[in-house]
């Protein structure tokens, strides 16, 4: 998928976080966004994720503007972001059970993608049972299950202990 920012600005009220920002990437390309906090790498994300939209300008996928989230763009936020009721099996198998495939199926694909992240024995747990380690791991397996064609991650190892990060 090809992206393209053209003059995106980018306003909470008063506050001007992005102005003039101008962008292509092309498909299967890794770009990472750098500067100070505050600089508006999140809100990017963010509106590439369709979660926002901007104030002026347009951000585009594949030529189209962007009107709202898509499972084609996933964003693994900073902080987990799991449904404190869902077990994490159910956590990451609620990507494909959005997407259209039988609870069965995507419970069965979730416990695979939570034993790539290390947490197989843990399907059953709830979040607030696991570390803030594991809770991001299971954000990431519930990330890389749906198979985005963009995978938009937003400084999502920093819970991640350095040895886990690795890995």
């Amino acid at each position: 998928m090809q992206l393209r920012f053209e003059e995106v600005d980018k306003h909470f009220g008063q506050l001007e976080v992005i102005k003039g920002f101008n962008g292509e990437f092309a498909q299967g390309e890794l770009v990472a966004l750098v500067g100070p906090s505050g600089c508006g790498k999140s809100t990017l994300l963010h509106l590439v994720a369709g979660l926002e939209n901007p104030t002026a300008g347009r951000v585009l996928a594949d030529g189209k503007k962007i009107p709202g989230p898509s499972p084609r763009r996933t964003l693994v936020f900073q902080e987990h972001a799991l449904y404190p009721w869902l077990s994490l099996q159910a956590n990451v198998a609620m990507a494909l059970e959005l997407q259209g495939v039988a609870k069965a199926d995507a419970f069965e694909q979730a416990k695979v993608w939570l034993a790539r992240v290390s947490l197989d024995g843990f399907e059953h747990y709830y979040p607030h049972q696991v570390s803030g380690g594991m809770r991001q791991r299971t954000a990431l397996a519930r990330a890389f299950i749906a198979k985005p064609e963009v995978l938009l991650l937003d400084e999502p190892f920093g819970a991640l202990d350095a040895l886990t990060r690795m890995a």
